[in-house]
């Protein structure tokens, strides 16, 4: 498995536990990574994909009544969920429709290719100067 996930671009370093059941992938700066590549190199050498941790840039949005996240660099929109745990409230992120963020969250497994793509929101904070507002 190691293998395979370094060999995807962008991929900064690896680290698996196969003890633990779990891989920290730290991605390079500006990379065009999508997690589903991370979980169908995992699922092709014959293990499961769990749900991964991530940090993320992006930009919340309001779109149809509900709020999402869009990852910038590879335009992928994910679904909000607040996780009620978190030091952050609904409200809170409300507050940052359109606005660069790195976010902290838990994104699950999807169900298949099909359903749909929901991060569980632990944590935001502004994007740092030199990369707010950096377009991919």
């Amino acid at each position: 498995m190691s293998v395979a996930i370094n060999k995807i671009p962008g991929v900064e370093s690896l680290e698996v536990s196969l003890n633990r059941g779990m891989a920290a992938v730290q991605l390079k700066p500006g990379n065009m990574v999508r997690l589903e590549q991370v979980w169908e190199s995992v699922q092709s050498n014959g293990f499961t994909p769990k749900e991964a941790r991530i940090v993320a840039l992006g930009e919340v949005m309001a779109t149809a009544g509900k709020l999402q996240f869009k990852v910038l660099g590879v335009d992928q929109v994910y679904d909000l969920i607040v996780d009620p745990r978190a030091g952050t409230g609904g409200e809170d992120i409300e507050n940052q429709v359109g606005k660069p963020l790195l976010i902290d969250g838990v994104i699950p497994p999807p169900q298949d290719k099909e359903g749909p793509r929901v991060i569980h929101l632990t944590g935001f904070r502004a994007a740092p100067e030199g990369i707010r507002g950096e377009r991919q």
